[in-house]
């Protein structure tokens, strides 16, 4: 049996906050890869179009913060302040029977504080459209339960 070094990747979802306490969510829509899935207790079909929060994937918290950093400014978003609230938990991928990489999967979730930029600024990239939602829009897209846990952390 041999053992290796695991690599490490996070995964974050990512919940822009503005001051007066408005949630960004993506416009996605369901592609082939998914086909159908359950997405807030509903099944969306393939094409269909949903609400959900910005995932982010990295190595390590300097590279995620960058990334967020970059992805908010492209959704119209200036962030000074990042706070992880939600460690979730810690997977392990790993087989001694062939030569696939050990890979330590680490799941959080960041609130990140700030404001929405000028409708002009160069950073925005058009293809990221999304919506700003206040706290009774956001429980009715993403459920109660989850706008609940999102508004502790506020």
């Amino acid at each position: 049996m041999t053992f290796k070094h695991f690599t490490g990747k996070m995964y974050c979802r990512v919940v822009p906050v503005t001051s007066d306490r408005r949630v960004w969510l993506d416009e996605k829509v369901v592609d082939d890869e998914t086909y159908n899935t359950v997405i807030n207790n509903r099944l969306v079909e393939l094409g269909e179009q949903y609400d959900d929060f910005v995932y982010i994937e990295s190595a390590n918290l300097a590279e995620l913060s960058d990334k967020i950093l970059r992805q908010l400014y492209e959704r119209g978003f200036s962030t000074g302040s990042l706070r992880v609230v939600d460690e979730g938990h810690v997977g392990l991928d790993y087989s001694f029977l062939d030569d696939e990489p050990w890979v330590v999967r680490r799941q959080v979730m960041v609130i990140a504080y700030g404001d929405i930029t000028v409708e002009d600024d160069y950073r925005r990239n058009q293809d990221h459209r999304g919506n700003w939602f206040s706290y009774p829009e956001l429980a009715e897209k993403i459920g109660k339960n989850c706008a609940n846990k999102i508004a502790d952390y506020m």
